[in-house]
């Protein structure tokens, strides 16, 4: 197995782009008379734009003028898009798009996890799925990990934004994981990722041994939405193409199937098809009862 590595360009571009989000919205939060709905709708659509025209502007070398910038921000979420989710193919625009996505991705983190008493999202951003699941009926205790402290920022606003639910920000590195102390130890926990192991070429055992060493009583399962299709179905050969020029994981699959303690339990090669984009990958494993 090769040695864990991460992107090293990872890091300064995502701060770059999380403390101009988090500059960007500090608005959206101060204290307004408009129904929380409408805010958090606002809210996810102003963050998904920016961060689309942040990495948008620095994919041409950050040489964007303010006004070619705004013309993009303006245009995100109005393009047309093909997709297929469930076996059936829908068209219509990115947002639509988006919010059938969120909508799968948020059903299949229920399905799976909605019975912990701690769910955790490894690689979090700035903690909105853990806000769908919540919305969806998912009442539980909350923790996201992320490296940036915009993050952390972010998650603190999002948390006193909802009212009820019960939110926390820890620091997560991929490669030098900790877990966040819990007042009472919890007898099931729940971890996930979506988009966010991706940027980890090859991961290693130390991210799960060091979350089965943090919870050593507890039943723990994991999923994992990311793009490592090629890794369940090797004949894809146009995603595993496409992953090796961007860099993205290698060795998710293999290091939860050959893990002594982890037993994976589902892997399917395409969750939600975006034609316009490698698709992720719907990962489920848990710990072995005998463990």
């Amino acid at each position: 197995m090769k040695t864990a590595t991460q992107r090293a360009n990872v890091e300064p571009k995502y701060e770059y782009i999380y403390a101009n989000i988090a500059h960007l919205t500090e608005h959206l939060f101060a204290p307004s008379d408009t129904p929380l709905a409408f805010r958090y709708a606002e809210i996810k659509r102003v963050v998904a734009a920016l961060w689309t025209t942040a990495a948008w502007t620095l994919s041409h070398g950050g040489q964007k003028s303010i006004a070619e910038q705004q013309a993009f921000y303006e245009s995100v979420g109005t393009k047309a898009e093909t997709w297929t989710v469930d076996g059936i193919t829908h068209s219509g625009t990115t947002d639509e798009c988006d919010v059938m996505e969120d909508r799968k991705i948020t059903e299949t983190l229920a399905k799976h996890l909605g019975d912990c008493d701690l769910i955790m999202d490894m690689g979090c951003g700035w903690g909105y799925r853990m806000v769908e699941l919540y919305l969806y009926g998912v009442h539980t205790r909350f923790a996201g990990g992320d490296r940036s402290q915009y993050s952390r920022e972010m998650v603190s606003r999002i948390a006193k934004l909802i009212p009820g639910i019960s939110l926390e920000w820890f620091r997560l590195d991929f490669l030098n994981a900790s877990f966040p102390e819990t007042p009472i130890a919890p007898k099931k926990v729940g971890v996930y990722s979506c988009f966010a192991i991706e940027q980890v070429q090859f991961l290693g055992t130390s991210l799960f041994d060091r979350l089965l060493a943090r919870f050593p009583d507890a039943e723990i399962t994991g999923v994992h939405l990311e793009p490592v299709s090629f890794q369940v179905d090797p004949t894809m050969a146009r995603e595993r193409d496409a992953i090796k020029v961007r860099r993205y994981n290698e060795d998710l699959v293999e290091v939860i199937s050959t893990h002594p303690q982890l037993e994976l339990v589902h892997a399917e090669a395409c969750l939600f098809n975006r034609y316009n984009a490698v698709p992720p990958a719907y990962v489920v494993w848990r710990k072995k009862r005998s463990v």
